[in-house]
């Protein structure tokens, strides 16, 4: 089974719950993906290499 693209996971994740547990995602999307995900939800960003680690904040519901 095809993995789906990290923006849509994200997109996805962003708009069905209100808090994704701080972590690690790999990605190859570069700056477009950090934009797009940037208008999505209000979170933090740190980025090294190809990795990219987005904190979501207004915490409610958590999501392993």
């Amino acid at each position: 089974m095809p993995r789906q693209p990290l923006h849509h996971q994200l997109s996805k994740l962003v708009k069905h719950c209100s808090h994704i547990q701080p972590g690690w995602f790999t990605f190859w999307g570069g700056k477009a993906l950090v934009e797009e995900v940037i208008t999505d939800a209000t979170h933090s960003i740190s980025m090294t290499a190809n990795r990219m680690q987005v904190i979501f904040l207004n915490t409610k519901n958590h999501l392993l």
